[in-house]
């Protein structure tokens, strides 16, 4: 009965100390939650997944966000998934208040138990994984989808307010669907060229070396 006390104590006090976020001191932009890529280009039926970051931290031992989107041109694929830089440090838990079409509200992972937050580096800094699906391309302009609220405490319970950065996806290149450019597939005419040039002046040299000492043993 002790245990099971001591497991419900861990588990609803992250959920606590993120929901209460005003008891305690607050400090402003010590770093920057971000969504990567910054930008990405995206058409009709596309899946597009966002790795949700951190910059440089010291002693993070929860975090929460809210991301946000325009849902007439993305849908949710699946759920969030939990990524490597809380379990750095140790056991986590990861949850969300709730999902609906254009907003994760919520997000939230903690270390549990009374241990330090994590550093990063050395912690790698993606945090959590969320994958889309584009129901028609963006507009001309872009459309962002945002971290509209962001906040982590340290293993003291101070919160902090970092600076937020979400990701811009952009329609395809007008005149045609984008695809990623194999450089090297374009290079390999010109590397055949190339070999063929090489190979054919080497092979001269050669004959015209043969023919010059034929001619000198006569």
């Amino acid at each position: 009965m002790k245990k099971k006390a001591v497991l419900c104590l861990a588990i609803l006090m992250p959920l606590a100390l993120a929901m209460l976020g005003e008891i305690s001191p607050v400090v402003a932009h010590p770093t920057t939650f971000k969504l990567d890529p910054a930008a990405i280009r995206a058409k009709t039926n596309d899946q597009i997944t966002l790795t949700l970051m951190v910059d440089t931290v010291t002693d993070m031992y929860l975090w929460a966000v809210t991301i946000e989107w325009d849902a007439a041109y993305f849908d949710l694929v699946g759920d969030p998934t939990e990524d490597e830089c809380l379990k750095y440090g140790g056991s986590t838990t990861f949850f969300w208040g709730s999902i609906t079409d254009g907003k994760i509200e919520g997000l939230t992972c903690s270390l549990l138990t009374e241990i330090p937050g994590v550093d990063v580096p050395p912690a790698p800094n993606d945090m959590a994984a969320i994958k889309f699906s584009t129901e028609k391309p963006p507009p001309e302009v872009g459309t962002t989808i945002s971290i509209t609220f962001a906040r982590y405490r340290d293993s003291d319970g101070t919160a902090y307010y970092p600076a937020k950065k979400g990701t811009v996806v952009l329609p395809p290149p007008v005149g045609g669907v984008w695809v990623p450019v194999d450089k090297l597939s374009l290079l390999a005419p010109y590397i055949g060229l190339a070999s063929t040039i090489i190979v054919a002046t080497a092979a001269t040299a050669i004959y015209v070396k043969h023919v010059k000492r034929r001619k000198e043993k006569r």
